[in-house]
């Protein structure tokens, strides 16, 4: 009903969801949580500790039935997540599902399937999307002020080898034994570089690079999408670098090297700077300075549009055909 608050259980209680997820979960009237699933039992502890949540089990299969659960957040690793997805929209649940939705293009494109016949709301977590910046970007791109074709780099050199932290880099380790940074982390530039250039793309290529001899497969990525119009996105992303200790503990998440957004056109060069929140245009007229949040991860944006889709029967967006292209 249109006026109760819409159950949610989430799925997967690491870093994400504990850092993210949760804590937008309680600051939004419109939800309530109702149950909690992870592998991980020292996750579950903390996920009760922090949240309060009574219901919490290893296996959300336990739950997804229940009926006063109408949503779930789906904040898994990767290799695991397409199945859970399906499983939760032939269980009749909305999802938002944490990008990427699959690390092969057969598994993104059963859960697509699963979710355009499901008649469910599917929300992809591409958190950039409700950066102030980003729309920034997006706005000028939309109004003409860069023009056409586009060279667009985007870039993120996250994930750093911390020697204060073996733990971290051991886990880091096993996600890149699944898939590659431009997969994992690389679906978020993806996406915004679909969304930035109209047109559709034609070529994508790539290269890759291990810098660590001891690493079990390449670290550093670059991608490169060519579209019918003539813009060019590039996309790169970079684990495992060497990072100052002072550093390690900086922001949201730790950076060799913040994030990297610009864009050039044959009107006007744009950038945003995702560590301090500026954004800048430069055209022959002059130059446009706008200041949004630094670093800004907009969760409770991101949940309040998945709400305002389920109970205002809008599509989601970005949706599972998103996901998918990303």
């Amino acid at each position: 009903m249109r006026g109760e608050k819409i159950g949610i259980g989430v799925i997967g209680c690491g870093a994400v969801a504990c850092g993210f997820h949760l804590p937008a979960v309680q600051r939004n009237p419109r939800v309530v949580l109702r149950a909690v699933a992870d592998v991980d039992e020292a996750a579950l502890s903390r996920a009760v500790e922090e949240f309060g949540v009574e219901r919490v089990t290893r296996d959300y299969r336990e739950w997804i039935q229940d009926a006063e659960i109408e949503a779930v957040i789906i904040a898994t690793p990767p290799e695991v997540t397409p199945q859970i997805a399906i499983t939760c929209l032939q269980a009749g649940k909305h999802v938002l599902c944490e990008k990427p939705i699959a690390i092969s293009r057969e598994m993104g494109r059963r859960v697509l399937e699963a979710a355009e016949a499901s008649g469910r709301k599917f929300q992809v977590g591409f958190i950039f999307r409700f950066n102030s910046g980003i729309r920034t970007l997006k706005r000028w791109i939309t109004e003409g002020a860069i023009g056409s074709p586009m060279v667009i780099r985007l870039g993120a050199f996250n994930e750093p080898w911390m020697v204060t932290d073996p733990e971290r880099n051991r886990r880091v380790l096993e996600v890149l034994r699944t898939g590659t940074p431009l997969v994992i982390g690389g679906a978020h530039w993806a996406d915004l570089i679909l969304d930035f250039v109209p047109a559709p793309p034609i070529r994508v290529g790539g290269v890759s690079a291990r810098t660590r001899c001891a690493l079990p497969e390449d670290n550093h990525w670059i991608g490169v999408i060519e579209f019918a119009d003539g813009s060019i996105g590039k996309l790169e992303m970079g684990w495992l670098h060497p990072i100052a200790k002072i550093e390690e503990r900086h922001g949201p998440y730790p950076q060799v090297k913040y994030p990297e957004v610009e864009i050039f056109g044959p009107l006007g060069i744009a950038w945003h700077d995702l560590r301090t929140g500026q954004s800048q245009l430069v055209r022959s007229e002059g130059v446009t300075r706008i200041s949004s949040p630094p670093y800004e991860l907009n969760f409770d944006a991101q949940l309040e549009a998945f709400v305002a889709a389920i109970r205002e029967d809008r599509p989601p967006m970005p949706d599972a055909r998103a996901g998918y292209r990303s």
